[in-house]
């Protein structure tokens, strides 16, 4: 065969002196082990954060004053008070029914017990925004406060 008739004449294998090998593959080899551990890892990001949330000495106290008289209490044991008497869900939703459309644009105050559920403190704010009410504050009452706080 002549030089015209073997066109890949540069693509013949080269062979090393004294059977060295390229250091190139490896490279490629420690990086895809590098990014396939990379991905697999898993990466803990959970971490657990305790808060101190502020004592109210009075439920009135920080409240915006066109939310006074307008508290719905939820006890530990799930109960509700409106403004301090105890009161059942259906009487809530007879209660809170009644009112005007601009008198459901102004803010209630869930005032939930630190020991009351999460959960029932949810409930009952996605019951207050199927009544119309978009616009409800949380408070949270701690235990007695502490002297000297």
């Amino acid at each position: 065969m002549t030089a015209a008739t073997r066109p890949f004449r540069g693509l013949e294998r080269r062979q090393r002196p004294g059977g060295a090998f390229g250091l190139a593959p490896l490279v490629d080899v420690v990086l895809l082990l590098l990014v396939f551990l990379l991905i697999s890892a898993r990466f803990d990001r959970s971490h657990i954060v305790t808060v101190d949330l502020p004592r109210v000495p009075s439920v009135t106290q920080g409240m915006p004053p066109s939310a006074e008289g307008r508290v719905i209490a939820l006890a530990a044991d799930g109960s509700l008070h409106w403004n301090g008497r105890p009161i059942t869900r259906p009487k809530l939703s007879d209660l809170l029914g009644e009112r005007s459309h601009e008198d459901r644009l102004l803010p209630l105050v869930i005032q939930g017990d630190s020991a009351a559920a999460l959960g029932d403190g949810l409930a009952l704010l996605e019951f207050l925004r199927g009544l119309g009410y978009p616009h409800c504050v949380f408070q949270v009452r701690g235990p007695v406060d502490r002297q000297g706080e």
